[in-house]
């Protein structure tokens, strides 16, 4: 089995058969993070090349003449698909932008800067049309040589932050050499670029820092660190239940990073007090994430309009539930009984009109009904009148309580707005991470 640079006694960090780093230091906080407690595994012999097996010998024999019972610790692992990954990557702060502002760091050439001369380093494109030209396996099974390829194409093309450069080998090994100039992660975000690498697994096979004593095995605790987790704050128990059910059924990937509170768990209702609360956080300093969910009806857009970013600060964000095309045109029901077609963006779009009201239950689907008359905007509220029927049904069929076909595009759109804005917070407040220089971890 072909491992690039491939070092037995270290813990590994891999996308299918490309090493990303093999590090001493366990750093399994970060790394951690990129995987959930249920993506734990053990690795087969198949899986390992014949000198980790020597080293896994080694090791254990080792330990056992100092009284140490690892045996079986030198093949754990955590092992997620990189499609599945992609999300998690970003929350961490390790987006394609991030990439890009590592590589322009990370590739400067004080020398042509200094001389004002056009720098024929490499760019970011460059390097980029080369990874999206060449997935991981076909540079295994059919080595190319990507340093030939590229100055075919521009002659004087330069590569700095790699040394003697004619020694390396085509194929994966170039890949590798191509990416050196950015943190593990920023690579792994750029090789999730091309789409032939996302059905590859990452592996993070820590086993080796165990048996060699360097880090705890009760230390290895998968998921995010706890400065990354995001708390999501909503108007109600309502909300929160049927928010944190569609995360855990229909976006799994990220489920973990994401806490709920509801009015059952906090000394505040309702939309006016989510203001005072993220207001609070920023006055008090706290560095805890936290996004403010508002409905998108008159009274969720009144108290959302009320803050500011400098209000809140970086670490809180608020959101309302996303308008939808859906919403321009939707069935209401007016007082006296009056049926129309109407749009209720902004004016009558609680969280249970992003449920599916169609499926029927046994009174009838439920439907949008205008309610009270707020005189300040001069238009009803909307309802979702009956409101109960369609969450009870929704967290039934979260659960596989209930079967049955369930139209989830309205509650999906809330999950990526949702997502959207936790990522979008993520390079505001920074992340606990390793300075990278020049190629190193310091």
């Amino acid at each position: 089995m072909a491992r690039t640079l491939l070092q037995p006694t270290k813990m590994t960090l891999r996308l299918g058969e490309m090493l990303i780093e093999a590090t001493e230091s366990p750093k399994e906080e970060i790394y951690a993070g990129l995987f959930a407690n249920t993506d734990r595994t053990e690795l087969s012999e198949r899986e390992l090349h014949p000198d980790e097996l020597d080293a896994r010998t080694e090791l254990e024999s080792r330990n056992s003449v100092f009284g140490h019972n690892l045996g079986g610790t030198y093949i754990q692992a955590a092992r997620r698909r990189l499609r599945a990954m992609i999300h998690r990557l970003e929350l961490l702060d390790h987006s394609i932008d991030r990439a890009l502002a590592d590589y322009d760091y990370g590739a400067f050439d004080i020398r042509f800067f200094l001389n004002e001369k056009p720098s024929p380093v490499a760019t970011f494109a460059e390097i980029m049309d080369t990874v999206k030209q060449h997935c991981i396996r076909s540079l295994l099974n059919d080595p190319v040589d990507l340093f030939g390829e590229m100055r075919n194409k521009r002659r004087d093309i330069h590569f700095g932050w790699i040394e003697s450069i004619d020694d390396i080998p085509p194929g994966i090994e170039q890949l590798h050499a191509l990416l050196d100039v950015v943190p593990p992660l920023s690579r792994m975000r750029m090789l999730a670029e091309n789409t032939d690498n996302l059905d590859l697994d990452v592996v993070w096979h820590y086993g080796p820092g165990i048996s060699d004593l360097s880090v705890a095995e009760e230390h290895i605790r998968l998921g995010p660190p706890r400065s990354h987790k995001i708390l999501v704050v909503t108007e109600g128990k309502t909300d929160a239940e049927i928010i944190e059910a569609a995360m855990k059924k229909l976006r799994p990937d990220v489920a973990d990073f994401f806490r709920f509170f509801s009015t059952s768990e906090w000394p505040f209702g309702g939309a006016g007090d989510i203001p005072k609360l993220l207001r609070g956080l920023q006055q008090l300093g706290a560095e805890l994430r936290v996004i403010g969910i508002f409905d998108n009806d008159i009274e969720g857009w009144r108290s959302f309009r009320s803050l500011t970013l400098r209000s809140i600060g970086p670490y809180c964000r608020a959101m309302t539930l996303p308008d939808l095309n859906v919403f321009k045109s939707f069935p209401t029901v007016g007082p006296g009984g009056l049926e129309q077609q109407l749009d209720i963006n902004g004016i009558g779009a609680p969280i249970e009109a992003y449920l599916d009201l169609t499926r029927s239950h046994r009174n009838g689907p439920s439907v949008l009904r205008w309610g009270s008359w707020d005189k300040s905007e001069k238009k009803y509220n909307g309802i979702v009148d009956p409101k109960d029927p369609p969450r009870i049904d929704f967290l039934a069929w979260c659960e596989g309580r209930k079967l049955g076909p369930y139209d989830t595009s309205k509650i999906t759109a809330v999950l990526d707005k949702l997502i959207g804005e936790a990522i979008a917070m993520a390079p505001c407040v920074g992340h606990k991470n390793l300075q990278w220089n020049l190629g190193a971890y310091k």
